[in-house]
Protein backbone atom coordinates (compact mmCIF):
# COMPACT_ATOMS: atom_id res chain seq x y z
CA UNK A 1 0.00 0.00 0.00
CA UNK A 2 2.89 2.37 0.98
CA UNK A 3 4.55 1.84 -2.72
CA UNK A 4 1.34 2.16 -4.99
CA UNK A 5 0.10 5.24 -3.07
CA UNK A 6 2.43 7.77 -4.36
CA UNK A 7 2.13 6.72 -7.96
CA UNK A 8 -2.06 7.00 -8.05
CA UNK A 9 -1.24 10.94 -7.22
CA UNK A 10 1.71 11.49 -9.58
CA UNK A 11 -0.79 9.96 -12.51
CA UNK A 12 -3.78 12.55 -11.46
CA UNK A 13 -1.47 15.34 -12.44
CA UNK A 14 0.11 13.93 -15.23
CA UNK A 15 3.75 12.93 -14.10
CA UNK A 16 5.29 9.60 -14.87
CA UNK A 17 4.44 6.47 -12.89
CA UNK A 18 6.90 5.11 -11.07
CA UNK A 19 9.15 8.17 -11.10
CA UNK A 20 11.45 9.41 -8.36
CA UNK A 21 9.92 11.83 -5.64
CA UNK A 22 12.03 14.59 -6.91
CA UNK A 23 11.19 14.38 -10.42
CA UNK A 24 7.53 14.01 -9.50
CA UNK A 25 7.73 17.50 -8.01
CA UNK A 26 9.76 19.03 -10.77
CA UNK A 27 7.12 17.40 -13.06
CA UNK A 28 4.09 19.91 -11.79
CA UNK A 29 6.04 22.90 -12.58
CA UNK A 30 6.42 23.04 -16.57
CA UNK A 31 2.75 23.81 -17.29
CA UNK A 32 2.40 27.00 -15.47
CA UNK A 33 4.52 29.08 -17.66
CA UNK A 34 1.93 27.59 -20.32
CA UNK A 35 -0.45 28.03 -17.97
CA UNK A 36 0.42 32.19 -17.93
CA UNK A 37 1.14 32.17 -21.04
CA UNK A 38 -2.27 31.49 -22.11
CA UNK A 39 -4.07 33.47 -20.24
CA UNK A 40 -2.23 36.51 -21.29
CA UNK A 41 -2.98 35.12 -25.02
CA UNK A 42 -6.75 35.10 -23.77
CA UNK A 43 -6.60 38.53 -21.83
CA UNK A 44 -4.84 40.23 -24.87
CA UNK A 45 -8.06 38.91 -27.58
CA UNK A 46 -10.82 40.31 -24.82
CA UNK A 47 -8.69 43.36 -24.48
CA UNK A 48 -8.31 43.51 -28.41
CA UNK A 49 -12.35 42.43 -29.14
CA UNK A 50 -13.68 45.15 -26.28
CA UNK A 51 -11.36 48.13 -28.06
CA UNK A 52 -12.82 47.14 -31.67
CA UNK A 53 -16.27 46.66 -30.90
CA UNK A 54 -16.31 49.99 -28.61
CA UNK A 55 -15.70 51.75 -30.94
CA UNK A 56 -18.80 50.75 -33.61
CA UNK A 57 -21.67 52.10 -31.10
CA UNK A 58 -19.81 55.25 -31.42
CA UNK A 59 -19.96 55.72 -35.38
CA UNK A 60 -23.17 53.81 -35.57
CA UNK A 61 -25.54 54.35 -33.37
CA UNK A 62 -26.72 57.71 -33.83
CA UNK A 63 -29.47 57.85 -36.67
CA UNK A 64 -29.70 61.31 -39.00
CA UNK A 65 -33.17 62.89 -38.51
CA UNK A 66 -35.90 61.92 -41.64
CA UNK A 67 -37.22 64.43 -43.36
CA UNK A 68 -38.93 63.04 -45.90
CA UNK A 69 -42.35 63.11 -44.44
CA UNK A 70 -44.96 64.41 -46.92
CA UNK A 71 -47.76 63.85 -44.16
CA UNK A 72 -50.14 66.68 -43.24
CA UNK A 73 -52.14 66.95 -39.80
CA UNK A 74 -55.83 66.06 -39.85
CA UNK A 75 -57.86 69.17 -38.64
CA UNK A 76 -61.10 67.56 -38.22
CA UNK A 77 -62.97 68.23 -35.49
CA UNK A 78 -66.63 67.64 -35.94
CA UNK A 79 -68.67 64.26 -35.78
CA UNK A 80 -65.93 61.77 -33.93
CA UNK A 81 -63.78 61.27 -36.60
CA UNK A 82 -60.38 59.71 -35.91
CA UNK A 83 -57.45 62.58 -36.07
CA UNK A 84 -54.99 61.65 -37.77
CA UNK A 85 -52.71 61.82 -41.17
CA UNK A 86 -53.40 62.15 -44.35
CA UNK A 87 -51.31 62.32 -47.74
CA UNK A 88 -52.31 63.04 -51.00
CA UNK A 89 -51.82 64.29 -54.35
CA UNK A 90 -51.91 68.15 -54.75
CA UNK A 91 -53.74 68.90 -58.05
CA UNK A 92 -53.59 72.82 -59.25
CA UNK A 93 -56.99 74.34 -60.25
CA UNK A 94 -57.69 73.57 -64.06
CA UNK A 95 -60.58 74.51 -66.32
CA UNK A 96 -63.37 76.05 -64.82
CA UNK A 97 -66.31 74.23 -67.49
CA UNK A 98 -67.35 77.56 -68.42
CA UNK A 99 -70.04 76.06 -70.19
CA UNK A 100 -71.81 75.48 -66.89
CA UNK A 101 -73.03 78.66 -64.93
CA UNK A 102 -71.54 79.26 -61.49
CA UNK A 103 -73.22 82.38 -60.61
CA UNK A 104 -76.32 80.98 -59.20
CA UNK A 105 -76.27 81.02 -54.61
CA UNK A 106 -76.01 77.85 -53.15
CA UNK A 107 -77.50 76.56 -49.83
CA UNK A 108 -76.06 74.31 -47.07
CA UNK A 109 -79.21 71.79 -47.71
CA UNK A 110 -79.43 67.96 -49.02
CA UNK A 111 -79.37 68.39 -52.88
CA UNK A 112 -79.82 65.31 -55.06
CA UNK A 113 -81.10 64.72 -58.95
CA UNK A 114 -84.06 64.21 -59.76
CA UNK A 115 -84.30 60.47 -61.19
CA UNK A 116 -81.65 58.03 -61.82
CA UNK A 117 -82.24 57.13 -65.56
CA UNK A 118 -80.25 54.41 -67.37
CA UNK A 119 -77.84 53.87 -68.11
CA UNK A 120 -77.17 50.72 -65.14
CA UNK A 121 -73.88 52.08 -63.75
CA UNK A 122 -72.29 55.28 -64.89
CA UNK A 123 -68.51 55.08 -65.09
CA UNK A 124 -66.42 57.95 -63.36
CA UNK A 125 -63.36 58.97 -65.28
CA UNK A 126 -62.17 61.78 -64.13
CA UNK A 127 -62.51 64.54 -61.02
CA UNK A 128 -60.86 68.43 -61.38
CA UNK A 129 -61.01 71.11 -59.27
CA UNK A 130 -61.47 74.93 -60.53
CA UNK A 131 -62.01 78.10 -59.39
CA UNK A 132 -65.19 80.10 -60.77
CA UNK A 133 -66.95 83.20 -59.90
CA UNK A 134 -65.30 83.26 -56.52
CA UNK A 135 -66.11 79.63 -55.85
CA UNK A 136 -64.39 76.44 -55.42
CA UNK A 137 -65.34 74.02 -58.29
CA UNK A 138 -64.96 70.14 -58.14
CA UNK A 139 -66.41 68.51 -61.52
CA UNK A 140 -66.90 64.57 -61.34
CA UNK A 141 -66.50 63.56 -65.15
CA UNK A 142 -68.40 60.14 -66.81
CA UNK A 143 -68.50 58.02 -70.01
CA UNK A 144 -70.77 59.58 -72.51
CA UNK A 145 -73.62 56.82 -73.15
CA UNK A 146 -74.43 55.78 -76.61
CA UNK A 147 -77.49 56.86 -77.70
CA UNK A 148 -78.17 58.93 -74.77
CA UNK A 149 -76.35 62.62 -74.99
CA UNK A 150 -78.88 64.21 -72.95
CA UNK A 151 -78.53 61.80 -70.04
CA UNK A 152 -76.81 62.99 -66.64
CA UNK A 153 -75.30 60.67 -63.69
CA UNK A 154 -76.95 60.56 -60.73
CA UNK A 155 -76.13 62.36 -57.50
CA UNK A 156 -77.19 62.86 -53.73
CA UNK A 157 -74.54 65.65 -51.94
CA UNK A 158 -75.33 66.44 -48.28
CA UNK A 159 -73.08 67.92 -45.59
CA UNK A 160 -72.16 64.42 -43.29
CA UNK A 161 -69.64 63.72 -39.88
CA UNK A 162 -66.49 61.70 -40.45
CA UNK A 163 -65.84 58.89 -39.85
CA UNK A 164 -66.38 58.28 -44.11
CA UNK A 165 -65.65 54.36 -44.11
CA UNK A 166 -65.67 51.84 -47.40
CA UNK A 167 -68.78 49.37 -47.06
CA UNK A 168 -66.08 46.11 -48.35
CA UNK A 169 -63.81 46.39 -45.44
CA UNK A 170 -65.00 49.41 -43.32
CA UNK A 171 -61.78 50.80 -43.79
CA UNK A 172 -61.51 54.80 -42.75
CA UNK A 173 -60.33 57.56 -44.98
CA UNK A 174 -59.17 60.39 -42.57
CA UNK A 175 -59.82 63.74 -44.62
CA UNK A 176 -58.56 67.45 -43.89
CA UNK A 177 -61.22 70.00 -43.21
CA UNK A 178 -63.61 71.20 -40.65
CA UNK A 179 -66.32 70.57 -41.73
CA UNK A 180 -67.65 67.40 -44.77
CA UNK A 181 -69.85 67.02 -47.84
CA UNK A 182 -70.35 63.59 -49.18
CA UNK A 183 -70.85 63.17 -53.13
CA UNK A 184 -72.67 60.05 -53.40
CA UNK A 185 -72.72 59.10 -57.03
CA UNK A 186 -75.29 55.82 -58.02
CA UNK A 187 -75.16 53.78 -59.45
CA UNK A 188 -71.91 54.30 -60.31
CA UNK A 189 -68.36 52.99 -60.64
CA UNK A 190 -64.87 53.37 -61.65
CA UNK A 191 -64.11 50.28 -63.23
CA UNK A 192 -65.75 48.76 -66.59
CA UNK A 193 -67.14 45.44 -64.93
CA UNK A 194 -69.11 44.51 -68.11
CA UNK A 195 -65.19 43.55 -69.26
CA UNK A 196 -63.39 40.35 -68.29
CA UNK A 197 -60.58 41.85 -67.18
CA UNK A 198 -62.50 45.00 -65.32
CA UNK A 199 -60.64 47.66 -66.18
CA UNK A 200 -60.59 51.05 -64.19
CA UNK A 201 -62.29 54.18 -65.87
CA UNK A 202 -61.31 55.85 -63.39
CA UNK A 203 -57.40 56.19 -62.41
CA UNK A 204 -56.75 59.32 -61.13
CA UNK A 205 -55.78 59.76 -57.57
CA UNK A 206 -58.04 58.73 -54.66
CA UNK A 207 -57.42 61.98 -52.80
CA UNK A 208 -56.46 65.08 -54.08
CA UNK A 209 -55.61 68.56 -52.17
CA UNK A 210 -56.24 71.23 -54.60
CA UNK A 211 -53.82 73.85 -54.42
CA UNK A 212 -55.78 77.51 -55.83
CA UNK A 213 -58.58 77.05 -53.95
CA UNK A 214 -60.31 78.95 -50.57
CA UNK A 215 -62.32 76.74 -49.38
CA UNK A 216 -61.64 72.91 -50.19
CA UNK A 217 -58.93 71.52 -47.70
CA UNK A 218 -59.04 67.86 -49.39
CA UNK A 219 -61.34 65.88 -51.80
CA UNK A 220 -60.98 61.79 -50.94
CA UNK A 221 -62.61 58.90 -52.67
CA UNK A 222 -64.06 56.53 -49.60
CA UNK A 223 -65.91 54.21 -51.47
CA UNK A 224 -66.59 52.32 -54.36
CA UNK A 225 -68.63 49.43 -54.00
CA UNK A 226 -71.56 47.33 -55.53
CA UNK A 227 -72.55 50.83 -57.71
CA UNK A 228 -71.51 53.21 -55.12
CA UNK A 229 -69.28 55.82 -55.63
CA UNK A 230 -68.70 57.99 -52.67
CA UNK A 231 -66.18 61.17 -52.05
CA UNK A 232 -65.53 63.42 -49.33
CA UNK A 233 -64.87 67.09 -49.31
CA UNK A 234 -63.56 68.76 -46.77
CA UNK A 235 -63.75 72.26 -46.09
CA UNK A 236 -62.58 75.21 -43.86
CA UNK A 237 -66.19 75.59 -42.65
CA UNK A 238 -69.57 74.97 -43.15
CA UNK A 239 -70.58 76.95 -46.57
CA UNK A 240 -73.32 76.87 -49.34
CA UNK A 241 -73.13 75.01 -51.95
CA UNK A 242 -74.95 74.31 -55.03
CA UNK A 243 -75.00 70.72 -57.16
CA UNK A 244 -75.40 70.67 -61.28
CA UNK A 245 -75.45 68.15 -64.22
CA UNK A 246 -74.20 68.65 -67.28
CA UNK A 247 -73.84 66.70 -70.28
CA UNK A 248 -71.39 66.62 -73.17
CA UNK A 249 -69.90 65.12 -71.43
CA UNK A 250 -71.87 64.07 -68.75
CA UNK A 251 -70.87 65.72 -65.37
CA UNK A 252 -71.75 66.19 -61.88
CA UNK A 253 -70.52 69.97 -61.28
CA UNK A 254 -70.45 71.21 -57.20
CA UNK A 255 -69.41 74.64 -56.69
CA UNK A 256 -69.28 75.30 -52.95
CA UNK A 257 -68.72 79.28 -51.47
Amino acid sequence: MSERGPARRSTAVGAAPGAAGGRRRSGIRPPAPLALLTAAVLAALVLAACNGGGDSPATSSTAAPSTASTTRPSTSTTGGGTTGSSTGTTAPAGSPDTDVACDAPGSTRDQESADRPAPPVWLLTDVRTSRCDGKDRIVFEFRPVAGAPDATPPYEVEYEDPPFRDSGAGRETVVLGNRFLEVELHPAAIADLDQESAPLTYSGPRSIEPDGLDFVRQVALFDAFEGYVKWAVGLDESRPFRVQAATDPPRVVVDIG
